[in-house]
């Protein structure tokens, strides 16, 4: 039976209780009421739209480069002590170079490997800090949007607003840089079991680490 490692709603509708939370803070008594009806407005659709946004997209707003496709590139140049490229060397052939090539070659070793628990939590890892930073961007659009409406009506609490702003943005720094470092330790995950895996493979041969 298969692991459904993306159950993480509990952890996304806290994201959007947090931010529904810091706009009472920074309100006045007399807008609390306004403010929070205001909030779910624009935090509850993220939550629809969420599931509506590709895997594609979502790794696109990472604003980098996926590192299963540059992993083997990247560790030719900065070793690491837990994974033998010799020995994957050894069960794959010549370790290939381009992005499209790396990434598939790393995928084909994940789904070797997709099952094991710790592969299977850091994945998870992953992909929720990948889904709070889709989260917090879909916020601020709404967030902004709504700010720009207001301010048509000339009815925008300008430096709440923006309070509101400088807090999502730094949320969102916070998550992308969780997320990116999280996209790399998940991908290394997987070139640690199987190097583990391959050791006791070839257990009884000598394969030096690149």
């Amino acid at each position: 039976m298969k692991t459904n490692i993306k159950n993480y709603n509990k952890e996304i509708s806290l994201l959007i209780i947090f931010n529904m939370s810091i706009y009472c803070i920074f309100s006045n008594n007399y807008e609390i009421i306004v403010l929070l009806l205001n909030t779910i407005t624009l935090t509850a659709p993220s939550l629809l739209i969420i599931d509506l946004i590709s895997q594609k997209y979502k790794e696109k707003m990472l604003i980098q480069r996926r590192y299963g496709e540059i992993v083997f590139e990247d560790l030719t140049k900065n070793k690491n002590e837990e994974i033998n490229l010799n020995l994957i060397k050894k069960e794959y052939g010549k370790l290939p170079s381009s992005y499209k090539e790396q990434n598939n070659l790393w995928y084909n070793i994940y789904r070797k490997n997709e099952s094991n628990s710790r592969i299977l939590h850091t994945h998870r890892q992953y992909l929720l800090a990948r889904d709070l930073n889709c989260t917090i961007l879909i916020i601020i659009i709404f967030t902004i949007i709504f700010i720009i409406y207001k301010l048509l009506l000339q009815e925008a609490l300008l430096n709440l607003y923006l309070k509101l702003i400088f807090v999502e943005i730094t949320e969102l720094i916070i998550i992308l840089l969780t997320a990116r470092n999280l996209q790399k330790k998940f991908v290394l995950s997987v070139l640690i079991e199987e190097t583990y895996q391959l050791n006791l493979k070839y257990h009884h041969q000598d394969v030096s680490y690149a």
